[in-house]
């Protein structure tokens, strides 16, 4: 096999897939969900397919045929592993966006779990809503995950472990403030960060799989401990409940059937100091479609007074990936998306 087959798979890409494979939850989960949505002789449609794992799962559960995307190389690892399973013959691979894809007959049921990014990439209601009126999807089709709950908590990052703080220090005696610009608008994925939690999480919103491609959401968070709070945590947990695309639904199901995605943790510039006790209000606007997230945490308590009293500052800060990237306003514009909507 000549190496350049699969040029360009990043050692995050196989770690990340790895993890995946190895979520005996996530798996487990997924597999009853096909198990309950797939019917004999259904065609499956697998945006965002990565290493094929849900290709396989839907043809183990019944399905006759996948038509599976994926943008990136590791498609050509997914063709492999299909190959050598013996069900390659049974999958469609096509290197393309989900929102490029073209069928002859639309599909019975999709899946995707590609959300890892966190609310960056909580696309499954674009690419549904494409599907649906381009007739890629029947009117009745199933999908998985039937909706994403979006869960917030308060965390605090130790300093040799924070993203932010690399760029908020000089050693070379040069000015790379614009890098730390961008780190302050940028969410991170950080192992290990639910031992950084200053209180519980809390649900946001839950985003049916044909919800509006712009959502925001208002969720107030209490300390549990006197903390410097550097940022927030969000979660993604996945209903994996049968719902059919023709009627939206914010049924959970059994407890087995929710799953919850490592955060992506928001960074709230040098942070601040907390009180136990003490209340924030995190405001979100997200449009997953353009890639676009603003949040804004605040300080909040019964009456003024009381938030008047207190020995900390008050704390009102406001981050968003239209800073982190730089994007150019014509570009948002194009895409037909307002910057921070």
């Amino acid at each position: 096999m000549a190496p350049s087959t699969f040029a360009g798979v990043t050692h995050r890409e196989l770690l990340e897939h790895g993890s995946l494979i190895h979520n005996e939850a996530l798996v487990g989960a997924y597999r009853r969900a096909l198990a309950r949505s797939v019917r004999p002789g259904d065609t499956v449609v697998n945006p965002g397919c990565g290493t094929g794992l849900l290709s396989l799962l839907a043809l183990e559960a019944g399905a006759g045929k996948v038509i599976a995307t994926d943008a990136g190389p590791i498609i050509e690892l997914a063709r492999e592993t299909l190959r050598i399973n013996g069900i390659l013959d049974r999958v469609e691979l096509h290197q393309i966006r989900p929102t490029d894809l073209q069928l002859a007959e639309p599909g019975d049921v999709l899946v995707m779990s590609r959300v890892s990014g966190g609310m960056l990439e909580l696309s499954l209601s674009k690419v549904v809503r494409d599907y649906l009126e381009r007739g890629i999807l029947k009117p009745e089709a199933r999908v998985l995950p039937s909706s994403i709950d979006v869960l917030v908590a308060p965390a605090g990052v130790p300093t040799e472990s924070d993203p932010v703080k690399l760029w908020s220090t000089q050693q070379t005696g040069f000015d790379f403030s614009p890098f730390l610009r961008s780190a302050n608008n940028t969410p991170f994925a950080l192992p290990g960060s639910t031992a950084w939690l200053l209180g519980p999480n809390q649900l946001g919103i839950t985003l049916p799989s044909r919800s509006s491609s712009a959502v925001s959401f208002s969720v107030d968070l209490r300390m549990d401990k006197d903390a410097h709070l550097t940022g927030l945590l969000a979660y993604l947990r996945l209903n994996l409940v049968e719902a059919a695309t023709s009627t939206p639904s914010h049924e959970k199901g059994s407890k087995g059937d929710r799953v919850t995605i490592e955060p992506m943790y928001y960074p709230l510039g040098s942070g601040f100091l907390v009180e136990a006790g003490q209340c924030i209000r995190a405001h979100i606007q997200m449009n997953p479609g353009r890639g676009l997230v603003t949040w804004r945490v605040r300080s909040v308590a019964e009456d003024e007074e009381t938030l008047q009293r207190s020995t900390k500052a008050a704390i009102d800060i406001v981050g968003s990936t239209f800073l982190g990237e730089f994007r150019d306003p014509l570009t948002i514009e194009r895409e037909g998306a307002e910057p921070g909507s």
